[in-house]
């Protein structure tokens, strides 16, 4: 979980393959399947401009198409849920920004 945090805010792609949160959802759950274990949540969810939690259209879920573009704020939220005994996650929000040469990032 951890792992798939810090892949999250580790990763960079070209701007120009216009990458949404459905392209980089299986960067943090890849630690856990290896281990055949999941979450039944998405990875993370877009934080917007009037200060909903939840405001999309963009977040890091299979579900979410939107295109990361710079400036967009999305959560990053990976966790674990032991049925009948404990479930933890990681929440931090991190923010599209440009890493030069035509690349974006957290």
């Amino acid at each position: 979980m951890l792992l798939g945090n810090l892949d999250i805010e580790r990763v960079i792609w070209p701007e120009k393959n216009k990458i949404a949160g459905s392209d980089l959802d299986a960067l943090a759950r890849r630690h856990l399947w290896q281990n055949k274990m999941d979450y039944g949540h998405g990875t993370g969810h877009g934080v917007g401009y009037f200060l909903n939690v939840h405001e999309g259209p963009h977040g890091i879920s299979k579900f979410r198409t939107e295109p990361l573009v710079e400036g967009m704020i999305v959560s990053n939220e990976p966790g674990y849920y032991k049925a009948g005994s404990f479930g933890i996650r990681i929440e931090n929000l991190v923010i599209v920004q440009s890493k030069g040469d035509g690349y974006l990032g957290f």
